[in-house]
């Protein structure tokens, strides 16, 4: 969180500048999933102004995502901060300012350029895999319970195939379970 006050970066850390008006800010927040390290930089007047260390999620966070992204701005001033039968009507959002050069960039999606088909009798599921992950061929005949048609395999980050070596002759639906270890 970034404030009038100074900077909450993570648990524990704290820068306590103040953001002046009138001055262009830039911040830089990057993070790395497969450590869960956020780095945050920011500038002001294309000075460095706050570089903080590491701020790393704890032992007890075993499965973090990050989900959403969002700007806003909030102030307190004018505020009923008064207890109203045990509702305080405090803090606003109010934004002033301009944001641009908005980027998130992710990572490729674990299964890439897919495709099916029947050969000789077997179902084929090809496609482009990340190294260090599983990926398991899944089957059902009414998308409310799948299973696994063949055992995992893992990744090498070029082309790989799984199939249903024994294909029900009515029907089937299928899907590529990709998963992390």
């Amino acid at each position: 969180m970034i404030d009038s006050t100074g900077f909450h970066y993570s648990s524990g850390g704290f820068d306590p500048d103040n953001l002046t008006t009138n001055d262009i800010y830039r911040v830089n927040l990057d993070y790395t999933a497969s450590n869960s390290n956020l780095v945050m930089t920011l500038t002001r007047n294309n000075e460095m102004f706050v570089s903080n260390r590491v701020a790393q999620l704890g032992g007890s966070f075993t499965d973090f995502r990050v989900d959403a992204i969002s700007i806003s701005s909030y102030s307190q001033a004018g505020q009923d901060t008064n207890n109203h039968g045990g509702v305080i009507y405090a803090g606003s959002i109010l934004a002033h300012g301009t944001v641009d050069n908005f980027a998130v960039t992710l990572p490729p999606p674990p299964v890439q350029d897919l495709s099916g088909a029947f050969s000789n009798g077997l179902w084929h599921a090809q496609f482009t895999s990340r190294s260090n992950w599983l990926y398991t061929l899944e089957r059902t005949t009414n998308f409310v319970s799948w299973r696994a048609v063949a055992a995992s395999m893992s990744g090498n980050a070029t082309n790989l195939l799984l199939q249903d070596t024994n294909a029900p002759e009515d029907k089937g639906f299928y899907r590529v379970h990709a998963e992390r270890p």
